[in-house]
């Protein structure tokens, strides 16, 4: 299995798994992984998800997203 697609099945797999409504969740980095676990927290309905990156354009893709 290719690297790319072990780390994005993983980090995506314990998010589709766990969070639900009652969950805040903190996503360190913007990139691809971190918008995947983005848009997880999403369709899982977290209440509160916040993205945190120091490019200001990943952050700005992220918000777009419903990053809060």
């Amino acid at each position: 299995i290719p690297a790319i697609v072990a780390a994005l099945y993983g980090s995506s797999w314990h998010l589709v798994s766990g969070p639900t409504t009652a969950i805040s969740i903190a996503i360190y980095g913007a990139g691809s992984v971190g918008l995947s676990a983005l848009l997880g927290a999403v369709v899982n309905g977290c209440a509160v998800r916040t993205s945190v990156d120091p490019n200001e354009e990943r952050l700005k893709l992220a918000r777009e997203l419903a990053a809060t």
